[in-house]
Parts: structure tokens; C-alpha cells; sequence
């Protein structure tokens, strides 16, 4: 999400909010190889989004959590025109 502000139109505000999914996956014993690969590739995809908080950190974001739900959030002023890196870092995770 981009901000601007009217009183200071050369500013905005950038804001990516990630909600990582629920997920209920039972462990049991034996587990199925198909369980162990769910629970693998859930593992995965949380791994690869807090990956993805963390370069926008990296790239001058500042990070914060909105929700005991897990709603995680990074946002950024930008007080000129953003260079590239900055739109490299804004891609998420496939």
C-alpha cells in the first residue's frame, strides 16, 4: 500500500502487511510421506515470507507485528524517487 499525505504530497508512505496462513497439520506417528511434504512445504513458504521481511528491512524498512494473529508489516518514508533496488526488494516470494 502507498501513502500520501496532502500536506506533504512529496512524501509517501510504503506499507506491505503479511498475514502468514493458518495451518493445522497433525503430527503422527508414523507419518505419511505426503504429511511429512505438507508440513515440509508449509514450513517452507513461512521460512521464505520472514525472508522476505527481512530484506525489507534490509532495504531500510522499518518491521513490526500488527496482530497476535501474525499480521507482520514493514514500512518505509520515501522522501524522493526510489532507485530500483528499492522495487527488487518490494518483490515477494513465489
Amino acid at each position: 500500500m502507498i501513502v500520501r499525505y496532502q500536506m506533504a504530497p512529496k512524501i509517501c508512505m510504503i506499507e506491505i502487511e503479511v498475514s502468514l496462513p493458518y495451518c493445522s497439520i497433525e503430527p503422527t506417528y508414523p507419518a505419511t510421506e505426503a504429511e511429512q511434504e505438507e508440513a515440509r512445504n508449509f514450513i517452507d513458504n513461512n521460512l521464505a515470507h520472514l525472508k522476505y521481511l527481512l530484506r525489507l528491512q534490509k532495504a531500510g524498512f522499518s518491521l513490526g507485528i500488527l496482530s497476535a494473529e501474525g499480521i507482520w508489516s514493514a514500512i518505509l518514508k520515501v522522501k524522493k524517487n526510489p532507485d530500483l533496488e528499492l522495487f527488487d526488494s518490494l518483490l515477494p516470494p513465489y
